[in-house]
């Protein structure tokens, strides 16, 4: 009886252990006026892992702050993204759109989520990292 109860608790971690190196590439790109690219921030996240990825392009900052957690599906993970993006001005502090909660639902090759800042949109594309 101990043997399989040892047997089952070395499997369960090792099913972890497999979870937990999963990575995933999430990458932000701010779009400007007419849908016309402005640049990419990427950050690499493990799964169950957290970071920050911050982009300057110009007069714009981009700011996002990303969460990879668990799901029931091996292939699949929430990703929780918030964030911001800020304009310099000539005085003062910089003018702050924050970004609207989304979580996504990662699977598959690629999947992506579209947020509104303003006048601008960041798209976030989350793809399973090499």
């Amino acid at each position: 009886m101990r043997l399989a109860a040892l047997a089952f608790t070395v499997f369960s971690l090792a099913g972890a252990a497999r979870a937990a190196e999963r990575t995933l590439s999430i990458e932000g790109e701010l779009m400007g006026p007419k849908d016309k690219s402005l640049g990419k921030a990427q950050v690499l996240v493990a799964a169950r892992g957290t970071d920050r990825t911050r982009g300057v392009f110009g007069e714009l900052t981009l700011i996002l702050d990303v969460d990879v957690g668990p799901t029931f599906d091996k292939d699949c993970n929430l990703v929780t993204v918030t964030g911001r993006v800020e304009e310099a001005v000539a005085e003062g502090k910089p003018k702050r759109h924050d970004l609207k909660r989304t979580t996504i639902h990662a699977c598959g090759p690629s999947t992506e989520a579209s947020l509104s800042a303003g006048a601008n949109r960041v798209v976030v594309t989350v793809r399973p990292a090499p």
